[in-house]
């Protein structure tokens, strides 16, 4: 089943290859799906194996200092693509996330507005309030103090705050911090914007000339788009489509003496060291 664009042609959020809500659902565990790459591991952590010779991307919209999956499918890419030109959704991780404190989990959330906006994209989307990012590090002061590394990772963190303050456009606020975390972790991917690379507007031919603009024989996806991405679109281009199998991540214990996955990197680089974020094994 293949998605309609919106109102006036503009790409809706399932035009998007999938929908990037593979952080796990707030109320349930995802469901694992079987990967059809088993055995690759990223250019950054090469393998032997057919996959391991394939140029791989990965086209996602940004979302807000997002869970530990997005950065892995970044890290297993060489090419990440911010697909920011789609329709913006509320009540999404586009703009808010969850980290947990001693009483449990609290979302942080950029005020943005939307009010006679339902068709505009995630780059056009814009902050209303000035103040966010001072009240999100204090509240991540509040909730993450705690931390085992905590005391080491606040400077950095308050600085991308600060840096983020002064951009209005959600885009750049979510493409500035996601590009802070994989400076953090180490990850080189390349990194583009989807509205340079030209193409066809709407459903699965976007995403494959995107592929072929960057000349690459394999797109990598998350689970969340296998019920509609046309398949068959990318194989007539001649590029593999493979899908994500999020590995059970390290563990670590909260603020609240439990553990809960659903949350942002944010949380887990308050405990684990950026080497110990995605553990040994990358199936």
């Amino acid at each position: 089943m293949t998605p309609a664009p919106g109102h006036d042609g503009r790409l809706t959020l399932l035009d998007a290859g999938h929908d990037d809500n593979d952080q796990p659902n707030t109320k349930s565990e995802p469901t694992r799906e079987r990967s059809s790459f088993a055995g690759y591991q990223s250019p950054q952590h090469p393998t032997l194996g057919q996959f391991a010779r394939m140029t791989t991307a990965v086209i996602l919209q940004s979302n807000y200092i997002p869970w530990r999956g997005y950065f892995d499918l970044i890290r297993r890419a060489d090419h990440f693509v911010f697909y920011d030109e789609v329709q913006y959704t509320k009540r999404d991780w586009r703009n808010r996330n969850r980290i947990v404190g001693p009483n449990g989990a609290q979302w942080l959330t950029i005020p943005v507005a939307t009010g006679g906006k339902y068709d505009q994209t995630i780059a056009e989307t814009q902050v209303t309030d000035p103040n966010w990012a001072r009240d999100h590090m204090m509240s991540v002061q509040r909730m993450l103090a705690r931390g085992s590394r905590y005391t080491a990772f606040a400077p950095k963190l308050r600085d991308w705050y600060d840096a983020a303050a002064h951009e209005t456009s959600l885009s750049a606020i979510n493409q500035l911090l996601i590009r802070n975390v994989m400076a953090e972790l180490g990850l080189t991917t390349t990194l583009h914007q989807s509205n340079a690379l030209g193409g066809p507007a709407g459903q699965t031919a976007r995403l494959v000339e995107i592929c072929r603009a960057l000349d690459v024989q394999r797109y990598l996806s998350g689970p969340a788009a296998s019920s509609y991405l046309d398949e068959a679109l990318f194989a007539d281009a001649g590029i593999a489509v493979d899908w994500m199998d999020y590995p059970e991540y390290p563990s670590y214990t909260q603020s609240n003496g439990s553990y809960d996955p659903k949350v942002s990197i944010i949380d887990c680089l308050a405990w684990l060291s950026p080497a110990d974020i995605f553990g040994a094994s990358v199936t």
